[in-house]
């Protein structure tokens, strides 16, 4: 399957069949790709793939967001911006490795127990779970709660891609025949702390800029996410390139510049 079929099949699920378990095969692939995870921002962030006993003492609580998963993905991250955004990165790899094998995620932040996660779950002093995943095959129908969930977060609409990135200066929108244009279409179709989509680009030539909105703490994570795609999608049109931190970046009121990519 190609990384933009993944990337457009991707969508957040709240409500899993629980009657359907995952494969022995099925654990070990996801496992096997998060612990191949690597990023071009660096470390900072661990990533373990759990299982939890819905009957048991140690039932996870997500305060009812979540129904019918037993698999989690969960993440620590350390207390850095470059490691939010690695962290971003690397846990959105495993969460498209999911989707390629027909499972359903959800990133979330705030709306789970931690301390009911932590039970037997290793991360480093310096990297506390922040950030947890459910992972199972979606139920043929969703709970009321899930579809009001997503008309309250606006999942299903996202902003144009003129509003979002732009080409030689902000205000002129990146033209369809830009060879970066796909890649930031997939970037586009990432997932955010409240629809919130904090994420912009600047393209020049062979270099991009991109910057996030804090209007989350999440923001910086979120703009990781993107740019995994971002990333992937290039490398499968055979493209690559570096990254580096934007130290001296064109201006954009309300927006902080993170890194550029510049296409080899």
């Amino acid at each position: 399957m190609k990384i933009t079929d993944i990337i457009e099949k991707r969508i957040s699920v709240r409500t899993f069949d629980a009657t359907e378990k995952l494969d022995i095969s099925v654990v070990d692939e996801i496992r096997r790709s998060i612990k191949e995870v690597t990023t071009p921002f660096g470390g900072g962030f661990t990533i373990d793939f759990r299982q939890f006993d819905l009957k048991g003492p140690q039932t996870p609580s997500t305060y009812g967001t979540i129904s019918g998963a037993s698999w989690y993905l969960l993440m620590g991250i350390r207390e850095d911006n470059m490691a939010a955004l690695a962290a971003g990165y690397g846990m959105e790899r495993g969460v498209l490795k999911a989707t390629e094998l027909g499972l359903g995620t959800c990133w979330m932040a705030l709306t789970f127990k931690g301390s009911d996660f932590i039970k037997g779950t290793k991360m480093p002093e310096d990297e506390p779970l922040r950030i947890i995943s459910p992972v199972g095959y979606p139920a043929k129908k969703r709970k009321i709660l899930e579809s009001i969930t997503r008309m309250t977060l606006g999942s299903a609409k996202r902003k144009p891609m003129n509003d979002l990135f732009s080409e030689g200066d902000f205000g002129t929108p990146v033209r369809e025949d830009n060879k970066f244009y796909q890649a930031l279409s997939m970037l586009r179709l990432a997932p955010s702390a409240k629809n919130s989509q904090p994420w912009r680009a600047l393209v020049r030539g062979n270099e991009v800029w991109f910057y996030y909105e804090p209007k989350t703490e999440a923001a910086i994570l979120d703009l990781g996410i993107g740019l995994c795609h971002f990333e992937l999608t290039l490398k499968a049109q055979g493209y690559e390139g570096t990254w580096e931190k934007s130290v001296e970046a064109p201006e954009k009121k309300g927006y902080i510049p993170m890194v550029k990519y510049t296409m080899k």
